[in-house]
C-alpha cells in the first residue's frame, strides 16, 4: 500500500511492485499499471496476503 501525493492530495494505492529504479516505481493494481515518481510516495506499508 503506497501513500502518494497526487492532484494536490494524498491517494493510497495497493497493488504490486514491478520494477523500482532511479526515478520512479512500476506498481501493478487490480486495474492499472501506474508509474509513479518516486519524490511523490510519501509513505509505503507492506501487506502479507494469506500467510499465517
Amino acid at each position: 500500500m503506497l501513500t502518494v501525493w497526487e492532484h494536490a492530495h494524498y491517494v493510497q494505492w495497493g497493488g504490486v511492485i514491478q520494477t523500482i529504479n532511479e526515478g520512479e516505481l512500476l506498481l501493478e493494481t487490480i486495474t492499472t499499471t501506474k508509474h509513479i515518481p518516486l519524490k511523490y510516495i510519501y509513505a509505503a506499508r507492506i501487506e502479507v496476503v494469506g500467510h499465517d
